[in-house]
């Protein structure tokens, strides 16, 4: 079955641009945002991260055009509530793109992000309580290699003189003999030396997600109760124990996020 704006069909009778996930492909992808679950599950769904600060979430865009509206169980909402859902509570995730995102007007010209989340069935009395967990370490895949100081000053001269940009080049060599030396004068504040980025960098660093949840019903009333946490450090240090640098300039980033949320329905 596929949730439409106006109910649910049966797949084979959709014929317009709809797409759907599960909860079960959702949860393969051990991510803290449900933005990020999203990456490479639906054909014409470009997720982007544009930082990598802990519990930051990826953009989405549907054929490139521009933010969604979100939709959950038929309320407007935007991506911040939906970044907020867990993974475990959602039914399913239905993106409507093109000509058939038009039921919703001009407010989903950039096509819409349909949530279903779970909800308590009759269980004839019986609860159904579970549990999802997972820990695991972040690490790098590839660290970019970084020009140094002296490096990246010349390109930049070198990039303003095929400018045409007038340069004192004698000024400009005097500056650049002092990055290649790593000059340091800590009475004036002169400080020309490079910061090994690699050694600012962590590996292994933790990731954990825990949920519990319960659901059941009854003849008269149908309940689903979920709590979960989201943990996730830094993949940077804090702080750098070296002595400071002016080139380049360094801002922390947050040390860890943690997220707990619970829901009823």
């Amino acid at each position: 079955m596929v949730v439409v704006a106006y109910g649910t069909q049966r797949k084979g009778d959709v014929l317009s641009s709809i797409s759907t996930t599960g909860s079960k492909e959702l949860m393969r992808a051990p991510v803290s945002t449900t933005s990020g679950a999203l990456i490479g599950k639906i054909a014409g769904v470009n997720s982007r991260n544009t930082e990598g600060t802990p519990g930051s979430s990826a953009n989405i865009q549907i054929r490139n055009l521009g933010t969604p509206l979100y939709v959950i169980d038929g309320v407007v909402s935007d991506a911040g509530h939906f970044n907020q859902l867990g993974l475990t509570d959602i039914e399913s995730i239905s993106v409507i793109k093109d000509g058939a995102a038009a039921i919703y007007g001009v407010k989903a010209a950039n096509g819409v992000v349909l949530v279903q989340t779970k909800r308590g069935k009759n269980t004839g009395g019986r609860i159904s309580v579970g549990v999802n967990a997972y820990y695991g370490w972040q690490s790098w895949n590839r660290f970019p290699e970084m020009g140094n100081a002296y490096e990246v000053t010349r390109a930049e001269y070198e990039g303003q003189i095929n400018s045409g940009v007038a340069v004192d080049v004698a000024a400009a060599k005097e500056r650049l003999q002092k990055y290649k030396e790593g000059y340091y004068n800590p009475e004036t504040g002169e400080d020309y030396r490079s910061f090994d980025w690699t050694s600012f960098a962590r590996k292994n660093v933790p990731q954990s997600y825990f949920n519990i949840y319960s659901s059941g019903g009854g003849d008269r009333v149908n309940y689903y109760v979920s709590i979960s946490k989201v943990d996730q450090d830094a993949v940077f240090k804090t702080s750098i124990s070296t002595a400071p640098t002016s080139r380049p300039t360094s801002r922390p980033t947050s040390p860890t996020t943690s997220r707990s949320a619970w829901r009823r329905r």
